[in-house]
Parts: structure tokens; C-alpha cells; sequence
């Protein structure tokens, strides 16, 4: 549009700048009128909320891609690329895209936030290309890949190949580290139940990497183990004795 002067212009539009004129106009023009006032008040021009607008893209999204860094023309650029304005502000400002990264993720077939989170906590593209590749969940890996662990991508690769579900490994290595969850999973034991076992609990704490495999090990229910240690103050040795020797209805008795 003629008024619009620099598309790559930042925000400095203040709220007091719309004109009586330009009330009027959007009355006519925007359904939802606060998005307008909205926008305005981020700092878009009158031109670049009609042209945002006329375009097809939602003012919300619009304004919020606008503020999370990205330009009017790059806004327009990614949703004329078949990007949606939503998960493209998201990538921008959750996670630190570039405009040019988000339209390569979007080209590459990703999810442009789950790329965006990746390319945030260190992978490369050629990386992001090779669990895709592996059948791997974009967003899993970059939950892993952030951790306070950090595997490596390497070992992301590694807990794939032998079996274990990337978002699963991702939960466990808030608890566990990555020799543990490999160890646990070379031993045959169900990761829900060690995971439950490993969490930390208000009354007892949590249990070490052994005890845990004790409990799964042993085949011993998860749900009695954790009433005998929170609701009778059982020890861990105690409770499994208890579990182990069958004897649970004396406690009641107790």
C-alpha cells in the first residue's frame, strides 16, 4: 500500500498517534476492533494492520509476530511462504528464531516452533535433519537436548536406536542420568514404574538408581511400596521386606 513508507521499519507507533480518521476506518475494515487499538498500541501503523489484515492474516497473530522482533515484511514473507502467523511468532520469541531460520525449518517439512526449540538448545540443521530422519519427534529431542542433563546428540540417537522413546528418556533425565535410564532399560524394567520410583516425594524424598531397580526388580507393586513408606514411615529396606515376606495385613493391624 502507498502509506506503508518502510516495511522493515520497527515499532514506534504510540497508542496516542491514531487519528480520529483511522478509528473510523477500522471501525469499517476490522471485525474485532481491540485487535486494532491492540496493534496500534504495540506500535503498528494504520497501512500495516489494513495490509496484515487484507492479506488474510489475523491481527492478533499479526501484532504478536510484530513484537516477538519480526518485521512487517517478513511477517507478510512467512505467511505468504504457507507459515501460520501463530507458531511463527512463537518460534520468534519463545525460542529465538530468525525470520530466515523459520522459513528454512518451515522448508525443510518441520513444525516451526519444534525447530526453532531445537536449533535453541544447540542442535545444527544437518542434526535436526538426521532425527527426522530416524523417526524421531522433533520436540521430544529438543526437550531432551535441554534438560538440566544435556545429552548429547549422539546419545538422544543412542536411547533411539536401543528402543527407549525419546519423550520418555526426555521425562527421566530430570531424575535420572543417561547411564541410569540405559541401565534400567538393559535390565528389563518397566521406565513408568522406575520413574515413579525415582520422583521425588514430599514425605520419604526419592529413591537412588538401586533402590529403585530394587522395587522394579522385585516385581513388587508400586503403589503398596509407596503407602508402606509415606502412610507407616516404613524405611526402604522395611517396606520391601514387608512387600517381599507378603505380610501387608499385620500392618494393618499395627
Amino acid at each position: 500500500m502507498s502509506e506503508i513508507t518502510n516495511t522493515t521499519s520497527p515499532l514506534t507507533v504510540d497508542a496516542r498517534a491514531i487519528s480520529f480518521l483511522d478509528r473510523l476506518r477500522a471501525r469499517v475494515v476490522f471485525g474485532k476492533y481491540d485487535d486494532y487499538v491492540d496493534a496500534r498500541n504495540a506500535g503498528v501503523t494504520h497501512a500495516e494492520a489494513v495490509e496484515a489484515h487484507r492479506t488474510g492474516i489475523s491481527l492478533w497473530d499479526y501484532t504478536d509476530a510484530r513484537t516477538s522482533g519480526a518485521t512487517h515484511a517478513e511477517v507478510l514473507e512467512a505467511y505468504g511462504n504457507g507459515i501460520d502467523v501463530e507458531p511463527y511468532a512463537v518460534a520468534r520469541r519463545e525460542f529465538g528464531a530468525s525470520h530466515e531460520e523459520a522459513l528454512l525449518g518451515h522448508a525443510s517439512g518441520f513444525d516451526v516452533i519444534n525447530y526453532a526449540h531445537a536449533l535453541e538448545v544447540g542442535a545444527s540443521h544437518a542434526e535436526v535433519l538426521e532425527i527426522e530422519a530416524n523417526g524421531i519427534h522433533v520436540g521430544a529431542y529438543a526437550l531432551a537436548r535441554e534438560s538440566r542433563r544435556a545429552p548429547s546428540h549422539t546419545e538422544v540417537l543412542e536411547v533411539h536406536a536401543k528402543g527407549i522413546d525419546v519423550g520418555e528418556y526426555a521425562w527421566l533425565l530430570s531424575i535420572a542420568s543417561h547411564e541410569e535410564v540405559l541401565d534400567a532399560y538393559a535390565k528389563g524394567v518397566d521406565l513408568e514404574i522406575y520413574r515413579n520410583a525415582r520422583r521425588y516425594d514430599d514425605e520419604w524424598g526419592s529413591l537412588s538408581h538401586e533402590e529403585a531397580l530394587e522395587v522394579c526388580l522385585k516385581g513388587l507393586d508400586w503403589p503398596e511400596y509407596a503407602s508402606l513408606r509415606g502412610d507407616y514411615g516404613r524405611s526402604h529396606n522395611e517396606a520391601i521386606a514387608s512387600l517381599v515376606s507378603a505380610d501387608r495385613g499385620d500392618l494393618e493391624e499395627d
